[in-house]
């Protein structure tokens, strides 16, 4: 019996993980990352029209490391930080949902929060992976969340609001 234990042990041991374990990565995390990146962001919410799907895959074990997938995408959306005064952009981007080893990040449905890093006049561009970067899903909770960081207000990262 504990031969059998100890067989059936090392053999689930020699399977490969199929676990992602994440830190937690929040929206007021993306803020802090984009006010101290030395390229300018703008926070927009809205319409993004993908030139192609982009869903969250499950991991495939028999491939370690996936590429990430690069994608345009027209948008129209209202802007919630970092605008200069205006309250609405048009355009195209450029979006990658990257990956950890087999595990790959998705396109949330519907409307987006984007964070767009400018490339320059008119060029944008922003990307996420499994863990979390700077593309969500457009809910007014979020929204409200940034527009607290943007006006000063409290703007507490995960790291932060768990004491680490």
């Amino acid at each position: 019996m504990i031969r059998s234990a100890v067989i059936a042990a090392l053999v689930c041991m020699a399977q490969p993980a199929a676990a992602l374990s994440c830190l937690p990565y929040w929206v007021q995390d993306s803020w802090h990352d984009a006010v101290a990146a030395s390229e300018r962001y703008i926070v927009v919410a809205g319409e993004f029209a993908l030139d192609q799907p982009v869903r969250h895959r499950p991991p495939d074990v028999s491939e370690p490391n996936a590429d990430p997938i690069t994608v345009r995408a027209q948008f129209d959306a209202q802007i919630i930080a970092g605008g200069g005064g205006e309250t609405r952009l048009e355009g195209t981007a450029t979006l990658t949902f990257g990956c950890i080893a087999a595990w790959c990040a998705g396109a949330p449905d519907g409307p987006m929060l984007v964070f767009l890093r400018e490339d320059g006049p008119g060029q944008y561009s922003s990307e996420t992976g499994p863990c979390g970067g700077f593309i969500y899903a457009d809910r007014p909770q979020t929204r409200a969340m940034i527009r607290a960081c943007a006006a000063g207000g409290t703007c507490l990262s995960a790291s932060d609001a768990m004491g680490n």
